[in-house]
């Protein structure tokens, strides 16, 4: 015989257990451009830009298992990275009037940044100790990890982005 066929539908997230979560990314470009008109409409430029980067992603989640006086499990963990990067590269690109106000343009900017990611974990666990040799007693253990990470980059970014600028 054939075994039945199960379906079902996965359980949401369980609402015993608490998680928070947010980030925040802040990126900032400034810089300088020559410009050189090619035709009425037809603009042509190029320049230098300085880039920055900071940002941080926190994630924590716990849960309890509470079967006392028999056991209990108390689990949190504790996720934050934060980056810091900077940079600095020439761009391209070109422009076109529609009117005397109104201009699409792109550009491909060439960045070389250096970046600082550094990422801090915490694993917190509290728990009865229901047997051994001091039955009756809460054990805690707090674990934390700090890691740094430094790295270079050289990044081409392509003309995906189409610009509408209006100037007043």
């Amino acid at each position: 015989t054939n075994p039945p066929i199960q379906t079902g539908i996965p359980p949401g997230p369980d609402p015993q257990v608490p998680t928070e979560s947010n980030s925040y990314n802040i990126f900032l470009r400034l810089g300088f451009e020559k410009r050189i008109t090619l035709e009425r409409r037809l603009i042509f430029y190029y320049g230098l830009d300085v880039v920055g980067q900071i940002g941080s992603v926190y994630q924590q989640s716990s849960n309890v298992s509470d079967d006392l006086p028999f056991s209990y499990n108390y689990n949190k963990s504790t996720d934050t990275q934060t980056t810091y990067a900077a940079g600095i590269g020439p761009v391209a690109g070109i422009q076109v009037f529609i009117s005397k106000r109104l201009s699409l343009f792109t550009e491909i900017p060439l960045y070389f940044t250096y970046a600082t990611v550094t990422e801090v974990t915490d694993d917190y666990t509290n728990s009865l100790n229901s047997f051994g040799v001091n039955p009756g007693t809460y054990v805690a253990s707090d674990t934390k990890n700090t890691q740094k990470t430094n790295s270079t980059t050289f990044s081409v970014v392509l003309p995906v982005t189409l610009y509408l600028a209006f100037t007043f």
